[in-house]
């Protein structure tokens, strides 16, 4: 892949071409520019497929220059880079049909995944086509066969004519609660996990951004040897999981019956909402399909999920005394409702992969094949009475598991972080990076320094930087640019922004206020600045 690199400070630009890792991905940087109207002219003779660029630039910023490739060159794609994490930026960056929105520091890991995701055609068509195909989307959902007559030349639309299809609602849980509805990084993020994980699937596709999260339409593909009902589950558990361990939200997915085409897309809407309301009882993390809610009768299905729900909070509770209060009231409540032996292993184990999914919370859980024979040991029980003292057994040995990691102060977890913080800032540290090295689940760790501290994770670590960058700037001759790069920064503007925001003083103006040099040395240092 042909890419090229546009920012208006120089070391950057140098610094994200001379990454190793381009030679082994198959990319080579032809060309660079240090705004807007350059990188046209140079666009013009090398003609790249992707372009990385800053939003800021004198001349010309990115969002003006993104505007103009659009159209002389469509098919090229875009990653906004940006020191401002701006929801105005980013809402643009989405109508500009942006493959990616990466703020500033830049991290190369996460730079490098979204150029994977271009290169192994993550994005199916160009920027335009894109929002050409949500569109149609949304005026399928609002308007139904009523906009048959204006979809025929739309993109991609004779790969899915007359096929069946299946629509997911992937949503992102309490995310009105969280204040993040409609934020576009998040939905960028989202998005794109999802096309990457769908190049692992024969299933043409069409997605969707939407306030909460994205709609998902699969289609038959011409093999009909794949099975799109059982496949939309496969493909709901690898999304579910896949977030798990790179988001910081959990979500919910709602999935419709098989629709016989594009045209029944306003039904499928109805049907994943029904699916989502389900998500009240069953909890965050959840996969609800409508040909399940179709099965099951209400009665039934509500006192499951009361169970399920119940028993989560005694598995974070750590209480093994509510464990054996639970299994019998499970044993009189499946006696009750008459369930049938495939339906008592369903449900148990149901029950059981509730409870490995909070031990993965306490990164508690054990291997594959250890819950590969639990399984095994469910399907063999022939009598509920067996089966429910296996379950009970189960689960007390990880209420207790539970219950011995819950006895670590909280406080001791956080003056780990403070002492790991103190010990590394220097090197580039992500929250993910630091759980593994604290051996503590990231989400449980996230929530835990909010909770603890008031502040989150990136904001604990900017604080130990700035102040040890007030501490060299009062004690040392280093130039300001070099101070940031000591103490963990890698954008010298990011850092003065975030020092002056944080102290209310430029780093020129702290040291000149609090350096500890004779005025003789200091006036000479500045000279030489």
């Amino acid at each position: 892949m042909r890419i090229m690199v546009v920012d208006d400070e120089q070391l950057i630009r140098q610094r994200l071409a001379g990454l190793s890792e381009w030679e082994q991905l198959g990319c080579s940087i032809v060309g660079e520019a240090g705004n807007g109207v350059e990188a046209l002219e140079v666009a013009r003779q090398c003609r790249p497929d992707l372009m990385i660029t800053d939003v800021r630039m004198p001349l010309m910023d990115g969002m003006q220059l993104a505007e103009e490739i659009r159209v002389l060159y469509p098919r090229t794609h875009i990653i906004f880079i940006s020191a401002y994490h701006d929801f105005v930026y980013a809402k643009q960056a989405i109508k500009l049909g942006a493959i990616d929105f990466i703020t500033k520091p830049i991290n190369p890991v996460e730079l490098l995944e979204a150029v994977e995701l271009v290169m192994e055609g993550a994005s199916h068509a160009n920027a335009d086509d894109r929002l050409k195909q949500e569109k149609l989307v949304r005026s399928l959902l609002i308007g139904g066969g009523e906009a048959a007559a204006d979809i025929e030349s739309e993109p991609g639309w004779a790969e899915v004519a007359g096929k069946q299809a299946i629509m997911l609602s992937i949503e992102i849980d309490n995310i009105e609660l969280t204040g993040d509805a409609g934020d576009p990084h998040i939905l960028f993020m989202l998005r794109e996990t999802v096309s990457h994980l769908m190049g692992r699937y024969p299933y043409p596709y069409w997605i969707c951004l939407n306030r909460r999260g994205v709609y998902l339409i699969l289609f038959q593909p011409d093999e009909r040897m794949w099975d799109m009902k059982t496949d939309s589950m496969q493909i709901s558990r690898d999304i579910v999981s896949r977030m798990q361990s790179a988001f910081e939200h959990t979500i919910s997915i709602g999935i419709s019956r098989t629709l016989p085409s594009v045209m029944y897309l306003h039904e499928g809407l109805e049907q994943i909402r029904k699916c989502l309301d389900y998500r009240m009882l069953l909890g965050k993390g959840s996969i609800i399909s409508a040909d399940a809610l179709s099965l099951i009768r209400d009665e039934s299905i509500m006192q499951d999920d009361m169970h399920i729900s119940h028993l989560t909070e005694i598995l974070r509770s750590g209480s093994l005394e509510q464990i054996v209060l639970f299994t019998r009231q499970v044993y009189r409540d499946m006696l009750a409702t008459g369930f049938d032996k495939n339906r008592v292993h369903q449900y148990a184990i149901e029950l059981i992969e509730r409870a490995e999914d909070i031990m993965d919370e306490y990164q508690l859980s054990g291997s594959k094949e250890e819950r590969q024979e639990t399984e095994r040991h469910i399907l063999s029980y022939d009598t509920l009475s067996d089966l429910l003292k296996f379950l009970e057994g189960k689960l007390t040995k990880m209420a207790g598991q539970i219950a011995a990691f819950n006895k670590e102060s909280p406080h001791s977890v956080i003056r780990s972080v403070d002492q790991y913080l103190e010990d590394h800032y220097q090197e580039e540290i992500t929250l993910v990076s630091l759980s593994k090295a604290l051996h503590i689940n990231h989400s449980y760790l996230c929530r835990l320094i909010k909770k603890e501290t008031g502040i989150n994770f990136r904001d604990m670590l900017w604080r130990i930087r700035i102040e040890k960058a007030k501490q060299l700037l009062a004690n040392s001759f280093m130039k300001t640019t070099n101070i940031a790069y000591e103490v963990g920064f890698k954008d010298s503007s990011h850092f003065s922004q975030l020092f002056k925001r944080m102290t209310g003083m430029s780093p020129k103006d702290y040291r000149e206020a609090n350096a500890k040099q004779p005025a003789k040395t200091r006036s000479q240092f500045q000279n030489k600045e």
